[in-house]
């Protein structure tokens, strides 16, 4: 049984300099994880699979980051990850408004 992909990843705050992402995990999963690797690119493109850098590592115990608000629009992806069973699927992906 391989770590789960995080659900539900949202930004929060919109009208702020700033901006809360957030994601729901399983609770009975969640003490199994190492780290959430919160992926981040300006371009869409194919989406996170195809190489977009990792822009945080949090730790597995936290469901949230915030982050500060730049110009354009900016897509977040997440993962959980462990020492086990390594990185898990990705997130669908979220983005901040433009």
């Amino acid at each position: 049984n391989a770590v789960s992909a995080p659900v539900e990843l949202e930004w929060k705050d919109p009208a702020s300099k700033t901006v809360t992402l957030s994601w729901k995990y399983p609770t009975n999963e969640l003490a199994s994880v190492d780290a959430f690797l919160v992926y981040s690119s300006t371009n869409l493109g194919d989406g996170p699979t195809k190489g977009w850098p990792v822009f945080h590592s949090v730790p597995g115990s936290n469901t949230s980051l915030r982050v500060t608000m730049k110009p354009g629009v900016r897509f977040f992806a997440v993962t959980a990850s462990n020492s086990f069973w390594g990185e898990g699927p990705f997130s669908r992906v979220a983005s901040t408004p433009p």
